[in-house]
């Protein structure tokens, strides 16, 4: 596994998220995304988008993952945390986030197989 080119993306590196580093090493994702920060992952699979792309504090969204290459055991991580995910095809995947709370902010939207897309609370 190589590490992070942290010169070539900065921003991903250093997101933030409750206090916290969002890509802090090897311990903050499942191993099979950490080297997907900018794109396609160790498992293959990509994100091309996500659905809503924001929603207000205090919404419980569902979010669908479009995207290329998703099998069963994909999983939707909203924040670094894995969330309940539904397959629907190779190609989709939904996941219900309960109650979004502040500050505003952009998270990450990663898959456990690659792939990954902002998200912006407000």
């Amino acid at each position: 596994m190589t590490r992070l080119d942290t010169q070539r993306f900065p921003s991903r590196v250093h997101a933030r998220s409750s206090g916290k580093k969002l890509w802090r090493g090897y311990d903050a994702l499942p191993h099979s995304i950490w080297g997907d920060v900018a794109g396609s992952g160790a498992g293959g699979s990509t994100v091309t988008s996500i659905s809503p792309a924001t929603a207000a504090i205090g919404a419980s969204p569902t979010i669908t993952v479009t995207g290329t290459l998703f099998t069963a055991q994909s999983k939707v991580i909203f924040e670094a945390d894995q969330r309940p995910t539904t397959f629907v095809s190779a190609t989709s995947l939904t996941a219900t986030v309960a109650g979004l709370v502040g500050p505003a902010r952009t998270v990450a939207v990663a898959v456990s197989t690659g792939g990954s897309k902002p998200f912006t609370i407000t």
